[in-house]
């Protein structure tokens, strides 16, 4: 009788007890492919460390039911006599052949020796002052932790420690050798180098060319694990992580420093989160960055599958992989629509009123090339949309969009009816992200299609673009409802509501976002759906745009920006182009739609009735020519005659009144020019009159500046440059100073802050 329950086992470990096992090394074969993990992949590891922690700081998940799965990875025990080229004295107690998971694992431990530079790096810093101990005692534990991530302790040679990982016929364990003649291959040469800088104490090495697929994810590690540290701090902040305090409150002490330490809360909850130089602010980088290597070594897990021998071992991995993609949650709930479809209307599928829905839902997927991108596009789908159903905060995980389909789906909804109509919902919402959401570019100017025939579609198209710009994914909330109810009933009253939530919805974001960061910006979207105006609790979407402009008032006034000397004062002291930079530019079209420059205020605009200036179009939008922001007084001008208080006072240049609206070569060749050469640049825009021209040329020469015929052709071949009139009414001895930035940054926001609340509140003047 064939025994096959011992033709292999398989086991469930976490991250860190598979890497952990003493004397174990990884062995990758040499017909396994280069390292290749590209940004994509890197993205969804990131969103599942990410999204793991906040979800652990969530009130109500089970800790004990927190993991995340990484796949299964299946090894071969091998003897020594498959691996070459070898050194007999140096090899490890026992090799393991990694026939599939060669990429996590890489992956993974070269996320370990960054964790360990950045953890070892605060550890050092907060070792000046015995007040941190409690700190540094957990760094080193942690780093304990990572180092065997990184490495195998042979216990034996120099250094003792070795590269965990190698490839075959490329690398070598080695007793004493230097890693550049050993490790040939970029993961295992770069691990190598990191065991050298911390068994000597030495200098940590530095990310290697970028040709390598290890240089350009070591770049991208680094720079997620910059904005980890810096999560507590606005500027810098990573959408959904949690602040250390939010940290030590909401996740057990014994996960992140093994028992209660009052010391160290005490310390994290004083939430500096402003002077990055402070211990302070270091120690809550720290516990940030341990809340991610908590998750990373014992909530992340693989299913390891060991075969006896290779033959099975590849078999396995053809029958695993046979499919090509991992099915979505989108994917396991359809069999149960069909199910329940052909059970009540005793037909097939294909002549069910769902079925057409559901053909709706797997176009928006028709053009994903990849599992991941299949996966990722599911998740996104499916959390916003239950955001609007029920006002629930969905986990990305698979199992978790799974099982809230089926029972929205199976105990929810009582009848068949509302079933089907749920399946429509999901459908039209799918219509929305594909048709609006992701293919929608403003091509050719023209407007989005359904609504091309309103008379404010070009508006209405422009707002749309403004929102994908700065990426605000929650706006599909609020909008994507009203796509449904008109693509189920065009009459004139849906239409009319959708065009009115995308103007609310768009004038909200950018008034918050004025004003404010991202910061519980996705709450206060959630919230509107924990009332009773969700799908669920309607049994469709019946709420109107009234509502919805009432709801966001509120808002307003409790954050205090609903008046306009309040949003204005908190957005001249917040906004700049270092944290909003596309915020900006689109309230640089604010400020010239319908403007012209003010005769009072040489210099600046002012809103006028006769002004025919539209600037919110698709045309100037997307136009070459008002593409960039152009910084008047540059950001590397203080030695070129620049006002120095504009360098000196909170970087005062990046406020919104020291930009302007430029074609992008021209704003490069501009560069750190004098406030003379600028203003020669700014009226030469658009100018198409020669005799202005010849006057223009003269002033230049006349003030020592020298234009090429080629610049002089760019300059007037600009198709817009109307918005630059009245800062081209200024001469050239204006002092381009502080007080005129704020002066200026004042009038943007005032007429940005009237343009938004007339589109916020229906009018369009």
């Amino acid at each position: 009788m064939i025994e096959i329950d011992k033709a292999y086992s398989t086991t469930g470990e976490n991250v860190y007890n598979f890497f952990q096992r003493p004397g174990i090394g990884l062995y990758i074969p040499l017909y396994q492919r280069k390292y290749s993990w590209d940004d994509e992949n890197l993205e969804q590891l990131k969103d599942d460390l990410v999204k793991g922690v906040e979800s652990l700081c969530h009130a109500d998940t089970n800790p004990e039911e927190e993991l995340r799965f990484l796949g299964t990875l299946i090894t071969v025990d091998i003897n020594s006599n498959r691996v070459e080229p070898k050194d007999e004295k140096a090899l490890p107690t026992k090799i393991e052949s990694i026939i599939d998971g060669q990429q996590r694992l890489s992956t993974i431990s070269l996320i370990a020796a960054v964790l360990y530079r950045e953890i070892d790096s605060l550890e050092k810093s907060l070792k000046s002052d015995e007040k941190y101990s409690s700190f540094v005692e957990v760094a080193a534990s942690w780093k304990d932790k990572l180092i065997e991530l990184v490495s195998l302790n042979l216990k034996r040679g120099n250094p003792n420690l070795k590269p965990i990982i190698i490839r075959g016929n490329q690398d070598q364990w080695t007793l004493n050798g230097k890693h550049d003649e050993f490790y040939i291959s970029s993961v295992s040469n770069f691990l190598a180098k990191v065991i050298k800088s911390i068994v000597d104490k030495g200098e940590y090495p530095g990310i290697p060319d970028n040709s390598s697929r290890v240089g350009s994810n070591l770049k991208f590690i680094e720079k997620w694990l910059d904005q980890i540290q810096h999560a507590h701090n606005d500027e810098y902040a990573v959408k959904d992580f949690p602040d250390a305090w939010t940290i030590v409150e909401k996740i057990a002490p014994e996960y992140i420093y093994d028992y209660k330490r009052s010391d160290l809360e005490e310390i994290v909850k004083i939430k500096e989160n402003k002077q990055k130089d402070t211990l302070n602010y270091k120690a809550c980088s720290l516990i940030q960055l341990l809340a991610i290597t908590h998750y990373l070594l014992e909530r992340c897990c693989f299913t390891i599958i060991r075969p006896i021998n290779d033959d099975w071992a590849f078999d396995m991995f053809q029958s695993l992989n046979a499919t090509g993609t991992p099915l979505t949650a989108l994917e396991t709930f359809k069999p149960l629509v069909v199910n329940t479809s052909e059970i009540e209307e005793d037909t097939n599928f294909k002549k069910t009123e769902s079925f057409k829905h559901f053909t709706k839902i797997e176009s928006l997927f028709e053009e994903t090339k990849t599992a991941n991108k299949k996966s990722k596009l599911t998740q996104n789908l499916v959390t916003s949309l239950a955001i609007t159903v029920n006002g629930e905060k969905l986990s990305s995980r698979f199992s978790a969009q799974r099982k809230w389909l089926e029972n929205i789906y199976s105990i929810d909804l009582n009848t068949y009816e509302q079933k089907v109509s749920f399946v429509k919902y999901i459908g039209n919402y799918s219509t929305f992200y594909k048709d609006v959401w992701i293919d929608y570019i403003g091509e050719s100017n023209l407007p989005i299609n359904l609504i091309k025939k309103h008379p404010e579609a070009q508006l209405v198209s422009t707002l749309l673009l403004f929102l994908k710009d700065n990426n605000h994914k929650m706006a599909i909330t609020t909008i994507a409802p009203f796509y449904h109810l008109y693509l189920d009933d065009r009459s004139e009253k849906n239409f009319n509501n959708l065009i009115e939530a995308i103007k609310i919805t768009a004038s909200f974001y950018l008034l918050w976002r004025g004003a404010r960061s991202n910061s519980g910006l996705a709450e206060r979207y959630r919230s509107f759906y924990d009332s009773s105006l969700n799908w669920r609790n309607k049994n469709g979407i019946q709420f109107t745009p009234t509502q919805l402009r009432e709801y966001f008032i509120k808002i307003f006034q409790k954050e205090n920006i609903w008046k306009k000397k309040n949003w204005v004062k908190k957005s001249s002291n917040y906004l700049s182009y270092k944290n909003g930079s596309n915020i900006c530019r689109t309230l640089l079209f604010l400020y010239h739609h319908n403007t012209i420059p003010d005769p009072d205020n040489v210099g600046l605009n002012k809103v006028s009735t006769k002004a025919k200036d539209n600037f919110l179009t698709l045309e100037k939008v997307k136009s070459e020519d008002l593409k960039s922001i152009e910084h008047v007084a540059p950001q590397n001008g203080v030695k070129n005659g620049w006002d120095k208080e504009l360098y000196d006072v909170d970087e005062s240049f990046h406020k919104i009144g020291n930009l302007i609206l430029m074609p992008l070569d021209l704003n490069k060749s501009a560069g750190n020019k004098n406030w003379r050469e600028k203003l020669i640049y700014y009226k030469h825009l658009g100018e198409d009159d020669d005799d202005n021209l010849r006057d223009l040329q003269k002033e230049a020469s006349d003030n020592g500046i020298s234009l090429s015929s080629e610049l002089i052709v760019k300059l007037t071949n600009t198709k817009f440059n109307s918005h630059l009139r009245s800062i081209a009414n200024l001469d050239y001895t204006h002092n381009w100073n502080l007080e005129f930035v704020e002066k200026r940054t004042n009038r943007i926001l005032s007429i940005a802050y009237t343009k938004l609340h007339e589109i916020f509140n229906g009018s369009t003047n």
